[in-house]
């Protein structure tokens, strides 16, 4: 069953970067990639156990705590570049919102060399890993803090202690923890706490900003609008977390409300009824004309 499930993953997301990824030379690159990884994971990882490892990607080394959590991360960025920023700006102002190890910043600095970019992550494991990965850069500043919508100077972080992802998944919203973590155990632990707002400077433009902050979408935008440095976003990647007080409908409308034109896709896939008061992710590309 293993081996049919890793020659299904290899054929499926290849085909996959076959269809997304352009020119040709890139496309046979991380197809090549993608093979080497999982081959690499099957040796390192499935047969001899280690989880943390390295690699190499455009010369470039990414380092990681988790070789399952990088597969997947190394799909939605690199494979199905769910984050592909296209700006005719050669120095994009970027912020990284729940920037985790940095590997969707790594890759906007591959495409933009010159870009400026800031990054956020709170929990303490994923950010080490987030500045050495990023350390290979000019441009880049990496913040260990979580991106709240209110003025606080920390807040507690709440992690799954059995999860497979727990030095790397977690959320300052206690209301994520009650619907994805149920029955396991969380451990709490301060963090510093900032709000987005106050790193976007009057008339300053911002290219890019992606939003994966685990159930504090909704706080966050509404920071944004109280401080009007919403109009000077020009683009967004927003992960949707559902929870009963981060209402879809209301971020929706702040984007609408503030000139987006909205561009939605899903973690989420028919029959749609079991996902009834359970966890779901959904992302939306917000850009203005």
């Amino acid at each position: 069953m293993y081996l049919i499930k890793f020659i299904y993953a290899l054929f499926e997301n290849n085909i996959l970067a076959l269809k997304n990824i352009k020119p040709l030379k890139e496309t046979v690159y991380i197809v090549y990639l993608y093979s080497l990884l999982k081959f690499k994971k099957l040796i390192v990882n499935d047969i001899l156990g280690k989880k943390n490892g390295a690699f190499k990607i455009y010369g470039k080394m990414v380092y990681f705590p988790d070789f399952d959590l990088f597969e997947m991360m190394f799909i939605d960025v690199f494979i199905k570049q769910i984050e592909a920023l296209e700006t005719t700006n050669p120095n994009p102002f970027i912020i990284d919102c729940g920037a985790n190890i940095g590997l969707s910043s790594f890759y906007l600095k591959l495409k933009y060399p010159n870009s400026q970019i800031i990054c956020f992550e709170p929990a303490k494991i994923a950010f080490k890993y987030l500045k050495k990965n990023l350390s290979q850069f000019e441009g880049s500043r990496v913040i260990n803090a979580a991106v709240v919508g209110k003025n606080v100077k920390s807040v507690f972080l709440e992690t799954p202690s059995i999860s497979s992802h727990a030095d790397i998944s977690s959320s300052v919203n206690p209301e994520i923890g009650k619907i994805r973590w149920q029955k396991i155990k969380v451990r709490r632990e301060k963090t510093k706490a900032v709000k987005l707002s106050n790193y976007i400077n009057s008339n300053e433009v911002v290219d890019f900003v992606k939003i994966d902050i685990e159930g504090e979408e909704l706080a966050v935008l509404k920071d944004l609008v109280n401080s009007k440095k919403i109009k000077q976003i020009k683009e967004m990647f927003v992960e949707y977390h559902h929870h009963r007080k981060n209402s879809l409908v209301q971020i929706l409308k702040i984007l609408d409300n503030n000139g987006f034109k909205i561009i939605p896709s899903g973690d989420v896939r028919p029959p749609l009824p079991p996902f009834k008061n359970k966890f779901y992710i959904a992302y939306f590309w917000a850009y203005k004309d």
